[in-house]
């Protein structure tokens, strides 16, 4: 996945380095998600892997922490540089490099808002509903956000290219689920009656 959102140059590692930086990145989330403390199974943002720092340096660990803090900032304005480009509105590098800061910035405020509450995912299909009426509500004030705060460095036509596409993956979000509701598989139970998945 680190590839394929540009890879990590800033890193300066070797092939065989940055292979074994997955390794010790997949083994401390192994030894993280079997941890009894909570903030280490789903702390946010990433801490700095103890395995990486002892082998590759702190300076990799800090940075490859970042990195992963990022990666929704990065995967989504990928999309975007591509939609302002096909526009004839290119984004700068400055401009890609605050469109990451913004992302990354919203879902830090994101996770902020649910920190602290107890949350009990749905059972039924009315729940289920419930809960996602309240996904689209969080939804609309995050895209307001964007919009808001991306105003101050993006063009007007580059804005309207991030209106658009935020409108448009919102509205396929919306249809999937719809889809999902209509053939009753907003919720998911085992044999034994226990939730197993649900459509936020």
């Amino acid at each position: 996945m680190a590839e394929s959102e540009g890879g990590l140059p800033d890193l300066h590692l070797t092939e065989q380095q940055l292979t074994r930086l997955y390794e010790l990145s997949a083994e401390w989330e192994l030894q993280s998600a079997e941890s009894d403390d909570p903030q280490a199974r789903g702390g946010w943002p990433p801490q700095q892997n103890p395995l990486i720092a002892a082998e590759l340096g702190t300076e990799v660990a800090e940075k490859w922490a970042k990195h992963r803090q990022e990666a929704n900032g990065r995967f989504e304005v990928r999309e975007i540089a591509g939609r302002t480009a096909s526009d004839g509105v290119p984004l700068t590098a400055e401009q890609r490099r605050r469109m990451v800061e913004l992302y990354t910035a919203l879902d830090e405020e994101a996770v902020e808002e649910m920190r602290g509450q107890v949350v009990q995912p749905p059972t039924n299909e009315a729940e289920a509903i419930e809960w996602h009426q309240g996904t689209k509500e969080q939804n609309v004030r995050q895209r307001h956000k964007l919009l808001e705060r991306a105003a101050t460095f993006l063009s007007a036509k580059q804005l309207e290219v991030l209106r658009r596409h935020s409108e448009q993956k919102a509205a396929a979000r919306e249809q999937q689920w719809e889809q999902r509701r209509s053939q009753g598989q907003l919720v998911h139970k085992d044999a034994n009656g226990c939730l197993t998945s649900f459509m936020p």
